[in-house]
């Protein structure tokens, strides 16, 4: 049976109370992320080498981004997710909201030290980057314009859930 957009966002608030975020800031991450598509599957495509023998195999993937949070496979197991278990079930808004909010948490959390000085940074922004870029990617590429823009979307989407 498919879910009702107010179903999810139900779910969404819940998570984001469990895990204390602002609702709007994790229902932003979804309009963002997947469109509350949960079926919503990306992947991040790699020019492969060419072989030995002068042919170019084309693109392949690499990773793949599930769900309405867009977890990717091992941020997911990172997070708890059993590597035993099907990659299929982040499709579930459940599983995918409950790692998704966590991992949001923890990003905040872990941001906190950029609000002092000498930075002076939100550290919401800050984990909106991580979270885009690969959560526990590198800091000094936060920065990225792709990352800027994706806060910046993220941040405009939040001012409609508030």
């Amino acid at each position: 049976m498919p879910w009702e957009k107010k179903e999810l966002e139900a779910l969404a608030e819940r998570e984001a109370k469990r895990w204390d975020l602002p609702p709007a800031l994790v229902k932003a991450v979804i309009q963002v992320e997947s469109s509350w598509n949960p079926k919503a599957r990306r992947y991040e495509r790699k020019r492969d080498e060419k072989r030995g023998n002068g042919k170019d195999d084309g693109e392949r993937e690499i990773n793949a981004s599930w769900g309405l949070m867009q977890l990717m496979s091992y941020t997911a197991v990172a997070l708890g997710f059993p590597e035993t278990w099907p990659f299929s079930l982040l499709f579930s808004p459940e599983v995918n909201l409950y790692l998704g909010c966590k991992l949001l948490s923890q990003l905040i959390r872990q941001c906190q030290n950029y609000e002092k000085e000498p930075w002076h940074l939100n550290p919401v922004h800050v984990a909106l980057a991580r979270y885009n870029g690969g959560s526990y990617g590198n800091p000094r590429h936060d920065g990225t314009i792709r990352n800027i823009r994706y806060v910046n979307k993220v941040l405009k989407a939040m001012e409609a859930y508030q």
